[in-house]
């Protein structure tokens, strides 16, 4: 992984009742550090962090996206985090 890797936090709707489905096979890909089911607008949110921009474009477009259930997947991508918050080991 580069020194400055893209880390970026993907919000993702999914079809009625299958959240806990998409999180469970949304964190078995590789890049993806964890994920949680959610209340409000989004069903699951999972924490990634790839080598590039390109890398997360393959992981969302190419994996996140076709997982069964997933609908219209958000990408926040990390511009600065603060001092003490490590959510990606």
């Amino acid at each position: 992984m580069s020194e400055n890797p893209t880390i970026a936090l993907v919000l993702i709707k999914t079809e009625l009742g299958m959240a806990r489905q998409v999180a469970d096979t949304t964190a078995e890909l590789p890049n993806v550090f964890w994920t949680i089911v959610v209340t409000g607008p989004y069903d699951v949110v999972a924490a990634v962090k790839v080598e590039n921009n390109l890398g997360l474009a393959d992981l969302v477009i190419d994996q996140i996206q076709k997982i069964d259930g997933v609908h219209n997947p958000t990408t926040l991508v990390g511009v600065h985090i603060n001092k003490g918050v490590e959510p990606f080991p």
